[in-house]
């Protein structure tokens, strides 16, 4: 399924055409370029399926305005599939991700969905930590960790306050990656440590 939305761009205020499909969460964010001032913008998609099937967008910026006859873009976007700002003409038929990926798209499914799930709630406390740590502000790096953490030590040393938002990153992206690497590198990186 997919929803027209009329966009007034709010750098330089040309009408543009946005075609978003439906992805498979209630909530999608989006963002588009236009391509007269090369200005993005993001918004968000809310979608719902009772009494009746319907959406609505939010943008950061700019604005929707009611059907024009003319417009100076269609801009085309999918949540699952990656935006390509010049294409103007979309393919005959919905885009379906699974059309790309073939024989593998039950292996990505089952990673987006497990990384979605243990990324819904988590993901901004993490983001948190991981500027608290960047910035060195232990207390608030603490307190932080001593939310997401349930073992977390009262007084962590110098190893801990380290280690843990690496690992934290490591097992919050772990399920989406489909190339070995990384964990080959860990492997060796851990047996030349003993």
């Amino acid at each position: 399924m997919i929803f027209r939305y009329y966009v007034k761009c709010p750098g330089c205020e040309k009408t543009l055409l946005i075609r978003l499909s439906v992805g498979s969460d209630n909530e999608q964010p989006f963002y588009f370029v236009c391509k007269n001032c090369d200005i993005p913008t993001r918004g968000r998609q809310t979608i719902w399926y009772k009494s009746t099937p319907g959406a609505r967008i939010d943008l950061d910026d700019g604005e929707q305005i009611p059907p024009q006859e003319n417009v100076y873009q269609t801009i085309n976007i999918h949540p699952d599939l990656p935006f390509v700002p010049t294409l103007n003409l979309m393919p005959i038929g919905s885009p379906f991700i699974h059309q790309l990926l073939g024989k593998n798209f039950e292996n990505y499914k089952r990673r987006y969905d497990y990384f979605k799930e243990i990324t819904f709630n988590p993901w901004k406390a993490i983001r948190r930590l991981w500027s608290f740590y960047l910035d060195e502000k232990w207390e608030l790096f603490n307190s932080e960790a001593e939310k997401i953490c349930d073992d977390w030590p009262k007084n962590p040393n110098t190893i801990a306050k380290k280690d843990i938002p690496h690992r934290l990153f490591d097992h919050t992206f772990m399920p989406i990656m489909c190339n070995s690497f990384f964990v080959e590198m860990k492997k060796e990186w851990n047996s030349a440590n003993g």
